[in-house]
């Protein structure tokens, strides 16, 4: 399965909006959005990943198959923070796959945090 930084942006944003009890994420939680129409397996896949990148606090344990999430960890709300502009998200990710081809966690957030200070006249 390939990972889809979208999504993977999405479900951060999803469990800002939440709270910090012990809970799942399932596919109605991503809204109507048709770039979201995903499975459950496909959303699971990718909030372990999440997990994973230290973006997101787990309980360790699963529900039907569903990790549980208890928040997100500082990480995870930086980089949320960083991407939660459109514009700044849809610039970062261009420039990072113009530039080599595919997306990582490491190189999204170098190119955020560098398409913001642009945008705000800072020179690197």
């Amino acid at each position: 399965m390939q990972r889809d930084m979208d999504l993977c942006r999405k479900i951060l944003q999803v469990i800002e909006g939440g709270n910090d009890r012990p809970h799942t994420i399932g596919v109605t939680d991503l809204g109507e959005d048709e770039a979201f129409n995903v499975t459950q397996e496909t959303l699971n896949y990718h909030v372990k990943l999440l997990i994973q990148a230290d973006l997101v606090n787990s309980s360790g344990t699963l529900v039907r198959g569903i990790p549980v999430v208890r928040g997100l960890t500082w990480k995870g709300h930086d980089f949320v923070e960083s991407s939660r502009n459109q514009g700044l998200w849809e610039k970062a990710k261009q420039t990072v796959k113009e530039k080599t081809g595919g997306l990582t966690l490491e190189l999204l957030s170098a190119a955020l945090a560098s398409v913001a200070k642009k945008a705000l006249g800072i020179d690197d």
